[in-house]
Formats: structure tokens, sequence, C-alpha cells
């Protein structure tokens, strides 16, 4: 079980659609599909489209975005989608937004992980006006998993570094965006784990506002908790 490779963080600026690839994948891996937004107007996030959905992409966590301190109107939200069962070669993935978006996607690909069943937990926790936040998840099922969590936070604060803990301790980061005048601060990252147990992702910043993580985690064997897991979205 291991990380493969990952493709360039991509910001889309007033958007009701993005779509997203990462090339050269290998057969069978897991994909994970990182989505950090600002939505104008609601609370409603991004959604797989028909395309996504005959590809094989699945909603691992898609939570309700939470009001933006930086700028009313605005709800910030992060979400995770995934592939379990990849294409050779390239992979798109196709999303849609209800309103107007900011967002910033990642694609990043695993190897050795179930290609069916292969969500076993996830888990959102967020903080409407704070300068920390964490998630955690129930026990895991399998002692062998991958744990990927994201945050979104603090949408219009600064133009400089807002000193968003990168990675969270324990954790490989994937990627980071400090600078929240066009997007929110974010950070994704995973780690790979051995043994059954909860897991958790503490994240902090500088200046108050609004800040939220999702989690989400994989196993190398189908479980029947993924249709848990798409129960509690």
């Amino acid at each position: 079980m291991s990380f493969v490779q990952k493709n360039t963080l991509t910001g889309f600026l007033g958007v009701t659609s993005a779509s997203s690839s990462i090339t050269g994948a290998t057969l069978h891996n897991l994909l994970v599909l990182f989505i950090s937004w600002d939505v104008n107007g609601g609370t409603t996030g991004p959604s797989l489209d028909s395309t996504a959905i005959a590809a094989g992409w699945l909603t691992a966590r898609n939570p309700a975005g939470i009001t933006a301190i930086g700028n009313s109107g605005w709800a910030t939200g992060m979400s995770i989608f995934y592939r379990q069962d990849a294409a050779s070669g390239t992979n798109t993935v196709n999303v849609t937004f209800p309103n107007s978006t900011r967002a910033q996607t990642l694609i990043a690909e695993f190897s050795g992980y179930a290609t069916s069943g292969a969500l076993d937990i996830t888990a959102t926790n967020n903080v409407a006006n704070g300068t920390t936040v964490t998630v955690t998840s129930a026990t895991t099922n399998q002692a062998t998993e991958l744990v990927v969590v994201g945050v979104a936070a603090d949408f219009v604060a600064s133009n400089s570094n807002i000193g968003i803990t990168d990675p969270p301790t324990g954790y490989t980061s994937l990627a980071v965006l400090q600078d929240t005048n066009t997007y929110a601060g974010l950070e994704f990252s995973y780690k790979e784990v051995t043994s059954t147990g909860t897991q958790s992702a503490t994240w902090s910043w500088a200046t108050s506002g609004e800040g939220i993580a999702s989690l989400a985690t994989f196993g190398t064997s189908g479980s029947s908790d993924t249709l848990l897991g798409q129960a509690l979205l």
C-alpha cells in the first residue's frame, strides 16, 4: 500500500462546473479527489456529474458548507470523492456546483486498496468562527487503511500566509494554500495505518474565521460499511 502520485492543485474562479484529470494512473488503483470550495449563495457544494458517475466516481464525504465570515453570502466547504478501480492512463472527473463557486481541486493516486467496497469510515467537523478545527472518525474496521483528510478555512482573510497547519501531526501533506484572498485556505493530507482505531486531524490558522474539515478512510478489502459511510453524508 502506498502513495503513487498526485496532479497539480488547480483553481477555478466563478464556475458552475469543474473538470480535473490525473494522467498515467495504474489500472485498479484508488483515486481520491479533494475539493475545497466557496459557493456564492446557499451551502450546497459540488456534485458528481453523469459522466463521472458512469466512470465509477463515488462520494466519500460531501457535507454542507458553513458561512464564510470574511465574505457575506458565501459558504465554505470541503468535499472528498473517490474512484476505487481506476482506469489505466488518464482519469477525469467532472463536478457541478449549484451557484458561482471558487474551488481548488487535487487528485491523488494510491496503490494496494480495494477495488470495490473500499470506503470504510467518514467524518466532518466545522467551526463557525475560530482558529482551529479537529475532525475525528469512528473506529476503523480494518487494520490496514488509508486515511485522507482535508480542511478549508478563512475565506478572503489575507493576502499573506495565514499559518494553516501543514501537515497535521502524523500525516503527509499533499497540498496547502496559505494566501486566502482569492480562495479559502486549505490543506490536504494522508497517512496509512496498520491497526484499527479512531482517526483524527487538527489544523490551526492565524486569523479567526470559519473552518471545515473532512476525513475518509479506505481499506484493502471491501467493506459493507461503505453503505453506512454513504448514509452518513
